[in-house]
């Protein structure tokens, strides 16, 4: 149970990232089929990931950055590994969200 309300938190936190990830490929996909260049479409669309997903692997761990909520967050009775792959799993998924929303 712990693992999933963490997991829960980490997709609330990275939320406004993962719904500017995802518009930028839905965008991408859109602007490619308007304006028939699927050609650099595509190339965009591969392109954008390299830019959002280092940005949310910022956003989910941006609190190790930080002195007070680092103390925070390692102060809950959960353990460091389920922090880590509840944060990474929330990335994982804003991205795999971000792919499937233009198709």
């Amino acid at each position: 149970m712990r693992f999933f309300g963490v997991f829960i938190e980490a997709i609330k936190k990275l939320a406004v990232a993962g719904v500017v990830s995802a518009s930028f490929m839905a965008l991408t996909s859109f602007l490619a089929c308007v304006i028939g260049a699927a050609d650099i479409g595509i190339v965009i669309s591969y392109l954008i990931p390299y830019i959002t997903v280092p940005a949310l692997v910022i956003c989910a761990f941006g609190f190790l950055f930080k002195r007070k909520s680092c103390d925070v967050f390692f102060a809950m009775p959960v353990k460091r590994s389920t922090l880590y792959f509840a944060n990474m799993l929330s990335v994982i998924l804003w991205t795999v969200v971000s792919y499937l929303l233009p198709f």
